[in-house]
């Protein structure tokens, strides 16, 4: 919508060229849309709501246009980006004398038994329905993720697989110590993740610099615990590599290395941070003449 501009008492919606009280505008509730991907039962449904802030007299008919924009489903077997819906799905409806628009959009659905990570995004549009002209539009995006949260242990002998949260914070990038990969482990790396919006991911699924955060969790799935190392201000960090001190070291004895981007220099920072102190200060941070791409996934390779 239009920037608002507030003058002796009235807004002006300077594109539209229309005046409301500035009462009003205050008293309206905010124009909203909202998507939900349920955990629990796998429903996908779609809403708007609020006013409109387009006075006149009388009712008047909106079109509500919902576009799914993107989204994504993840599972233990595949990676599946959602189509675009080719035709909004649209609802007709009424909106009051003062602005007040309702609408239901589509529904959905997804396997939350199966789906490791779901994320649907969507636009709604709000146009006059008699003329076609529009008034404005907004975006909502739902998630449900799996991904990093819990363990998963599989009994051979048994057949059983048992299902364990381990954390729930939005994390992505998870490694443990290359050396111990399939075997049983205890410690593990993330990164946590930020925002996630449409200014943080792209059509096609990858990640912003800004869907990261500045932030990486060291789990220890035996007693349950987790630490977070936390960068400074603004900084982004990618996927954790541990490296052993000696071939032959224990699991968390040795280093946890990131890329970290220094907002500061526009460059990524090579940080080192001793694994069995991984809330301290860092051990070394080797500055890079450039900036890393953060999901960018490495291993660490001795050179003996």
């Amino acid at each position: 919508m239009s920037r608002l501009r507030t003058l002796t008492g009235i807004v002006v919606l300077a594109a539209a060229g229309l005046l409301v009280p500035a009462t009003a505008a205050v008293a309206a509730t905010p124009l909203t849309a909202t998507i939900t991907c349920d955990g629990a039962t796998g429903a996908v449904t779609t809403s708007a709501s609020g006013n409109l802030l387009v006075p006149g007299t009388g009712t008047r008919p909106v079109a509500v246009e919902f576009q799914r924009l993107r989204g994504l489903r993840v599972t233990a077997t595949a990676f599946s980006p959602l189509a675009t819906m080719g035709q909004p799905f649209t609802v007709t409806t009424t909106a009051t004398s003062s602005g007040d628009v309702a609408a239901t959009g589509y529904t959905g659905a997804f396997d939350p038994a199966t789906s490791l990570y779901y994320r649907e995004a969507i636009r709604v549009t709000f146009k006059n329905a008699s003329t076609g002209a529009y008034y404005t539009v907004r975006e909502a995006i739902c998630h449900h993720d799996q991904r990093t949260t819990a363990a998963l242990t599989c009994d051979p002998a048994a057949g059983t697989v048992t299902r364990t949260c381990l954390d729930d914070r939005r994390q992505e990038l998870p490694r443990v110590d290359d050396r111990i990969v399939s075997r049983p482990h205890r410690f593990g790396y993330s990164a946590a993740v930020g925002e996630v919006s449409r200014a943080t991911v792209r059509s096609t699924g990858d990640f912003e610099d800004g869907a990261f955060a500045g932030a990486l969790f060291k789990h220890d799935v035996v007693a349950g615990s987790a630490q977070v190392h936390r960068f400074g201000r603004d900084a982004a960090v990618g996927e954790a590599v541990f490296a052993p001190s000696s071939p032959d070291a224990a699991e968390d004895d040795g280093y946890v290395m990131a890329f970290v981007h220094n907002p500061d220099r526009g460059a990524a920072d090579l940080v080192i941070i001793a694994a069995q102190d991984f809330t301290g200060e860092p051990v070394a941070c080797v500055h890079l003449p450039a900036r890393v791409p953060l999901g960018f996934h490495g291993s660490w390779v001795a050179d003996e």
